[in-house]
């Protein structure tokens, strides 16, 4: 099997040359508001300049609406394969803007988690703002360390071990051919 980096040539080799992909972030929490006291998400895109992209249909905030990702550099180490422990991704965002930390100062003052939506755009520059993210991967912040304008975060993803592909369970109701079963007529 291809390794990670073998793969990611290959795929990158086969995409055309007008084709830009964008890395998201989006960390919500309930502290999180505008000065309108409305419901206000940190969206930061890996750019030099701002994203306005549609959201998924089931995002949790502002699902199929377009919103505006703010430019900030960031980088994401993926996750270690562990068999004992959840897997957990590694991010730093360099040269926060400043309501990014006044945001977590307040979140962390509270014991609600902050949950964190990686979303991967991917298109030609004429196809924005109408393009949908083609991967989508929700986790929970569990740690976060600011060091001057650098922010250390570590986010745990959802036990994947231990959930069902393709996240369902089969029975002789769903699947009767699986079980030897007749299928029954409703």
């Amino acid at each position: 099997m291809a390794d990670f980096s073998t793969a990611a040539k290959e795929a990158f080799a086969q995409v055309k040359d007008d084709v830009v992909v964008y890395h998201t972030l989006e960390l919500r929490h309930s502290t999180f508001f505008t000065p309108e006291k409305e419901s206000a998400p940190i969206r930061v895109v890996r750019d030099y300049n701002s994203l306005k992209a549609t959201l998924e249909a089931d995002a949790p905030v502002d699902a199929n609406s377009q919103v505006r990702f703010d430019p900030v550099g960031f980088d994401i180490r993926p996750p270690r394969r562990r068999p004992e422990e959840n897997p957990s991704i590694d991010i730093q965002i360099d040269n926060i803007l400043p309501y990014i930390g006044e945001y977590l100062d307040n979140a962390v003052a509270t014991d609600e988690e902050v949950p964190v939506r990686y979303r991967m755009y991917s298109g030609t520059t004429a196809d924005f703002p109408a393009a949908v993210p083609e991967y989508v991967v929700e986790m929970q912040l569990t740690t976060v360390v600011a060091e001057g304008q650098i922010l250390r975060a570590t986010c745990q993803m959802a036990d994947l071990v231990n959930r069902p592909f393709p996240n369902r369970y089969y029975t002789a109701d769903t699947a009767p051919y699986l079980f030897n079963a007749p299928a029954t007529d409703e």
